[in-house]
């Protein structure tokens, strides 16, 4: 399974909607979010954020 099918799947989606309500419950409107890494970005477009990949993995086609 890939990445991407993992974050389709229900599971996964369960998984950011979890993390989703976690945070909100913490976080207020104006607050700054450090992401380290940016992964898929998948959490960035939730705090509508910009990322930089730090790693030379991240070779988007």
């Amino acid at each position: 399974m890939t990445w991407r099918e993992w974050q389709d799947a229900p599971w996964g989606r369960l998984r950011y909607a979890l993390a989703d309500a976690n945070s909100s419950r913490h976080l207020t409107d104006h607050a700054t979010v450090l992401d380290l890494g940016g992964g898929s970005g998948l959490e960035a477009a939730r705090f509508a954020t910009t990322t930089t990949p730090t790693s030379s993995a991240w070779n988007w086609p």
